[in-house]
């Protein structure tokens, strides 16, 4: 049956049957319905009212209750964060639960003193409360429930999650355009749900830095051991990002970037960007095999827009996607503790 996507109509069990495009849920607070949200590419979709599909039904798990059980401020939000949540962790193979629910020893509201082993993901969340995130959007793949039903405790209410439901996307540059489909005209901080980091402040430094600056960009910084599963970036004494370097076999470069704040400017451009994909982009993701974040960062730094750092000289990560790392994630904050005695 044609029809037309609109907003804030209730789509139960369907999905785009389209070839050209993916097509996800977005499970919308304010109403507790889930209305379908349709990504594709096209110089004239601008809104879901513009978008014609085919609706069919489909057997797909239904996602559980509460994930539509929160509401979000009816003032509206002025600082957004973007979590993408949409992979099958495939470094991780052979894990019952979605690889952002792993328990990790995290950094409590209170700091590094305060430490307990929860889901992976609630590191994250804590440092996005402490900067006064409004408003968490999750990118999430269809099935990985198991999400949304935890952070459907009331402990959790503050971080004010809603989610959109993919069947699945081609990477995290996709991931990420799911999220800010609605071309949202406030501030965003991005940052992924497997990586530990300190200082648990980062993210609110983040912030600052972007807010008090010119820049349309700002990337958090921090030493790495593994610069080849990373984007290492060069910067000028200013903090202005010069150059990205997307998982260099040998790099001389110390700082990779592992979260991101960014005004509606860079917002808009990105998704000019995914819409029209131009050749010059294809080729630097031809280069590595598929197409990262990174290489939207050195199109826009070639297009004039301005890209700043936040250096976390004396910090540290850990990203939490193979087994050995996860191993490392059960008493992570405590060993650095031990380390700094030495």
């Amino acid at each position: 049956r044609q029809s037309s996507v609109v907003p804030g109509r209730c789509y139960p069990s369907k999905v785009c049957s389209a070839k050209a495009c993916s097509a996800c849920f977005f499970a919308d607070a304010l109403t507790s319905e889930i209305a379908l949200w349709h990504h594709c590419s096209g110089p004239d979709v601008k809104s879901l009212s513009d978008l014609p599909v085919t609706l069919l039904s489909q057997r797909i798990p239904a996602p559980p209750d509460n994930l539509m059980s929160k509401r979000p401020d009816p003032r509206g939000a002025d600082l957004i964060a973007l979590i993408p949540a949409a992979g099958v962790g495939s470094r991780l193979p052979g894990t019952a639960s979605s690889k952002e629910m792993l328990p990790a020893q995290v950094g409590g509201d209170a700091g590094d003193e305060m430490t307990h082993t929860e889901p992976v993901i609630c590191h994250l969340l804590r440092s996005l409360r402490r900067a006064g995130v409004s408003e968490t959007r999750i990118v999430l793949r269809n099935g990985k429930w198991d999400i949304p039903d935890y952070l459907s405790d009331p402990a959790w209410d503050d971080v004010n999650a809603r989610y959109v439901i993919t069947r699945g996307t081609s990477g995290v540059p996709e991931t990420t355009a799911l999220g800010l489909r609605d071309r949202p005209e406030t501030d965003i901080v991005f940052g992924f749900p497997d990586i530990l980091f300190e200082p648990v402040s980062a993210i609110g430094d983040l912030v600052n830095r972007l807010r008090s600056s010119r820049a349309d960009l700002v990337l958090g910084l921090f030493p790495t051991e593994n610069p080849a599963k990373m984007d290492m970036v060069r910067t000028d004494a200013d903090g202005r990002v010069s150059a990205i370097d997307i998982k260099p076999a040998q790099t001389s470069l110390e700082f990779a970037w592992i979260m991101a704040a960014w005004k509606p400017s860079f917002t808009r451009y990105f998704l000019d960007v995914q819409r029209d994909m131009p050749d010059r982009i294809r080729q630097q993701a031809s280069q590595h095999g598929d197409l990262h974040l990174g290489h939207t960062f050195q199109l826009a730094m070639q297009d004039g827009l301005a890209i700043e750092a936040e250096i976390f000289a004396n910090g540290r990560s850990l990203d939490i996607g193979t087994p050995d790392d996860l191993d490392k994630a059960a008493n992570w904050f405590m060993r650095d503790k031990e380390h700094s005695r030495i």
